[in-house]
């Protein structure tokens, strides 16, 4: 499984298919980086809370409402839902 959430020229790919992933949670790939939800996010250069330190999850969870990408299962198995 895998999503890919690209938001003002950031990527950040949703996968299953990383030695990370275990029991199908997606990991997330930022910058050729490995993230769980729970990881402190890397500062992106789009995002406008990017001073503040955040994790993965909450800036997965604004790209997908921003994008309207909420239905996406990978998205929902990432976030917990």
């Amino acid at each position: 499984m895998e999503t890919i959430i690209e938001y003002e020229g950031e990527v950040i790919l949703l996968t299953t298919k990383h030695s990370s992933s275990c029991y199908g949670m997606p990991v997330a790939i930022i910058k050729g980086e490995c993230y769980g939800q729970n990881d402190l996010m890397p500062w992106l250069a789009s995002d406008p809370l990017g001073w503040m330190v955040q994790t993965v999850r909450i800036t997965v969870m604004d790209r997908a409402y921003r994008l309207g990408m909420r239905d996406n299962p990978v998205i929902d198995r990432f976030l917990g839902e």
